[in-house]
C-alpha cells in the first residue's frame, strides 16, 4: 500500500509540472528509453542496453521512487549476493554487467505506468514497436529457414547453408531466438490488441517453431498451457490439449526435417548429462560462493570433468561455457544463495501480479513458466534476460489497471 501511495504522489507531481520542466523532460527520456528497449527486443541486445540505460537515467533525474517499487528488495539482495561472490574471488569489477541485467524490472514500472503523462501515446507506440520488432525477426528467421542459415551478421543468410534446421533471426544463437520469441509471445498477448496482437502472436510463434531449440518449444507450450489453464475450470483441460498439439506439431516438424536429431532426443542421447553431473560436483565443492563467474566456471569445469565423468570424452576441450541449466549455472558461478535470490526475484513480481488484474497475472505466469521450463535445458543469456526482466517490469506497471480498461487497436 505504501508503494501505491508513493507512486501516486509521484504521478500527481509529474501531472502538475509544466511539460518543459526538467523532471518532465527526464520522464520523457525514460519513456523513450523504454521504447528503444522494446523496439530492440527482437533485434539487438545493444539496443536493449542503450534503451535501459536511458530509461534508468530518466527515472533517476525525474525523481522516481525507484527504492519503493515492487521487487526492488529482491533485486538488491540479488546484487548484494553477486558482489559477495565476486568479492571473495577478487573480481568485483566483473559484476557491473550481471547486476545491470534485471534493471528493466525496476525502471519499466515507472516508464510504462499507465497513469503518468503521455502513457496512452507511449503504450500505443510501444505496442507497435514490439510487433514490428517481432515481425522483422520472423521474416528474417523464415528466410534463414528456407534459403539457408549462415553468413555474416546481421542477416546470416547463405543459400549454401543448411536449410530447415535452425533459424536465429537477428541473434547469433538459435537458443536465444527461441527464448526471446517465446517471452515476446506472452508480452504481445498482454499489451497488444486487435490485429496488432494477432500479427505479433503469429510472428513470435513462428519464430519459436522454426528456431530448432527444443527447450524453447517445451517452454512455449508450457507457457501457453499455463496461461489458458489459469482461467480455471474446463480451461485446465483446454490448456493441456493446446500444449500437446504444440509439442506434437514440433515433433512432426523435426521428423520431417531433422529425423536423426529427433531420434537422439527421444533416446535421451544428450550431451547435457555429463555437463550437469560436472556442474553438480562444482556446486558441491563451492556451494555458497560459486566459482566467481563464467570465466572461472570454464576453468573449474576443465579440472572437474575428468574426475566426475570418466567414460565420456569432454565435448568442450576449453571448458563448457555454462551448465546448460539456469539454476545450475547460477549456483555454480555465484553460489546457491545467489541462485535462490534469482528465483525469488522471479516469483516476487508474480506474487504482486496475483493481487491485481487477472489478465496481467496470467501473462506474468506465462513468462515465469516459459523461463523455468526453458531454463532446465539452457542458461538464459543476456538478451533473453533483458526481455524477461523488462517484460515483468512492464506487467508490474499495469497490475493496478482495471480489467475493463479501454483497449488500443
Amino acid at each position: 500500500m505504501k508503494e501505491v501511495n508513493i507512486m501516486n504522489t509521484f504521478i500527481a507531481t509529474m501531472a502538475n509540472l509544466p511539460s518543459r520542466h526538467p523532471r518532465r523532460l527526464a520522464l520523457v527520456l525514460a519513456q523513450i528509453g523504454l521504447f528503444v528497449t522494446v523496439l530492440s527486443f527482437g533485434i539487438s541486445i545493444a539496443g536493449m542496453n542503450i534503451g535501459i540505460f536511458a530509461c534508468l537515467v530518466g527515472c533517476v533525474c525525474a525523481g522516481a521512487p525507484l527504492h519503493r517499487l515492487g521487487a526492488v528488495w529482491a533485486y538488491l539482495a540479488y546484487v548484494a549476493l553477486l558482489y559477495v561472490s565476486l568479492g571473495y574471488h577478487g573480481m568485483p569489477d566483473n559484476g557491473i554487467a550481471v547486476s545491470s541485467i534485471p534493471l528493466g524490472l525496476i525502471v519499466a514500472q515507472v516508464a510504462f505506468h499507465p497513469d503518468l503523462p503521455g502513457a496512452a501515446v507511449l503504450r500505443r507506440w510501444i505496442m507497435m514497436a514490439l510487433v514490428v520488432s517481432v515481425s522483422a525477426a520472423a521474416l528474417l528467421a523464415l528466410a534463414q529457414y528456407t534459403i539457408g542459415k549462415g553468413g555474416d551478421a546481421p542477416f546470416r543468410l547463405d543459400p549454401a547453408g543448411k536449410r530447415y534446421a535452425l533459424s536465429t533471426g537477428f541473434f547469433s544463437i538459435h537458443l536465444t531466438q527461441g527464448a526471446v520469441m517465446g517471452l515476446l509471445f506472452v508480452l504481445v498477448s498482454a499489451i497488444a490488441t486487435g490485429w496488432w496482437r494477432t500479427v505479433g502472436q503469429v510472428a513470435s510463434a513462428v519464430c519459436v517453431g522454426i528456431c530448432g531449440a527444443r527447450g524453447a518449444v517445451l517452454g512455449f507450450a508450457a507457457a501457453v498451457a499455463a496461461m489458458v489453464a489459469a482461467r480455471g475450470g474446463r480451461f485446465v483441460f483446454i490448456g493441456a490439449g493446446i500444449a500437446v498439439v504444440i509439442i506434437f506439431t514440433a515433433i512432426g516438424l523435426m521428423r520431417l526435417t531433422q529425423p536423426e536429431r529427433l531420434d537422439n532426443s527421444l533416446a535421451m542421447r544428450d550431451g547435457r548429462w555429463p555437463i550437469w553431473q560436472t556442474s553438480l560436483q562444482m556446486i558441491a565443492d563451492q556451494p555458497f560462493l560459486g566459482t566467481g563467474g563464467s570465466k572461472n566456471f570454464k576453468e573449474t569445469y576443465l579440472r572437474a570433468y575428468p574426475q566426475v565423468v570418466k567414460d565420456i570424452p569432454n565435448e568442450f576441450p576449453r571448458g563448457a561455457p555454462h551448465a546448460h541449466n539456469t539454476q545450475l549455472s547460477l549456483s555454480a558461478e555465484y553460489g546457491i544463495p545467489f541462485a535462490l535470490a534469482w528465483l525469488i526475484m522471479l516469483f516476487v513480481p508474480l506474487s504482486h501480479l496475483y493481487r491485481g488484474n487477472p489478465e496481467i497475472f496470467r501473462a506474468g505466469l506465462g513468462i515465469v513458466v516459459m523461463v523455468l521450463v526453458f531454463g532446465q535445458f539452457e542458461k538464459l543469456d543476456g538478451a533473453a534476460s533483458r526481455v524477461l526482466w523488462t517484460s515483468l517490469g512492464m506487467l508490474l506497471s499495469l497490475r493496478h489497471q482495471p480489467s475493463a480498461s479501454p483497449t488500443i487497436s
